[in-house]
């Protein structure tokens, strides 16, 4: 599959998958077999006493904590959907994600 096919593809599965996807490409230069995925930040389950882009790790937050898991859960799902598609392959013992990197926007 080609580049393009390729972005294309994971972007239509992730869409698919009900994930809110606002860009997929690949990396140039160095970096050129690595796929980049940019996704929307689910400013739904921010908390609201701390806002959501900027001190949302807090550890003495309930919601803080809880809306950093929620990031995690959707950074690992967008990944899996993309390897599917892909057939790229990912190691969990090495945090080796098949050259997948997932980006959410500020």
């Amino acid at each position: 599959m080609e580049r393009r096919e390729e972005s294309k593809a994971v972007k239509n599965a992730l869409k698919g998958a009900g994930i809110d996807v606002l860009q997929v490409k690949h990396a140039t230069g160095t970096a050129w077999g690595w796929l980049h995925i940019k996704l929307a930040r689910p400013l739904e389950l921010a908390c609201e006493a701390h806002g959501s882009l900027q001190a949302y790790d807090r550890k003495d937050c309930d919601a803080c904590c809880a809306f950093t898991q929620a990031m995690h859960v959707i950074d690992r799902r967008a990944i899996e959907v993309a390897l599917q598609v892909t057939g790229r392959r990912s190691n969990p013992n090495d945090c080796y994600d098949g050259n997948i990197a997932v980006h959410f926007d500020a």
